[in-house]
């Protein structure tokens, strides 16, 4: 489900927790019912080139079902961003797991 920025509102971005080529990964809270969430932000002017395999990503994100996989619960659209909302999991990605290990 695309929604639109404005739904952003309702959370609040408590710190990064991830950072890669395309992306950064915030922790973050719904001002609501204070459940804590991640935020996957693209920049879309990083998009431009990579537009297809954004969508390939969201698709398998959303509908995969598996224990090591975030699925995507919504998508945020804005003027210069793309937003994924995911659940949060503590202990970072799986970059970080193998580089540690």
């Amino acid at each position: 489900m695309v929604v639109p920025d404005d739904a952003l509102a309702n959370y609040r971005f408590l710190k990064l927790v991830g950072k890669g080529a395309q992306s950064k990964v915030y922790m973050a809270q719904n001002v609501k019912t204070r459940e804590i969430k991640a935020i996957k932000s693209f920049r879309k002017d990083l998009l431009i080139n990579n537009l297809e395999a954004l969508k390939v990503e969201k698709e398998v994100l959303k509908s995969v079902s598996h224990p090591f996989i975030t699925k995507v619960e919504s998508v945020f659209v804005s003027d210069h961003r793309v937003y994924y909302l995911m659940d949060y999991y503590e202990g970072g990605d799986l970059s970080l797991l193998i580089r540690n290990h």
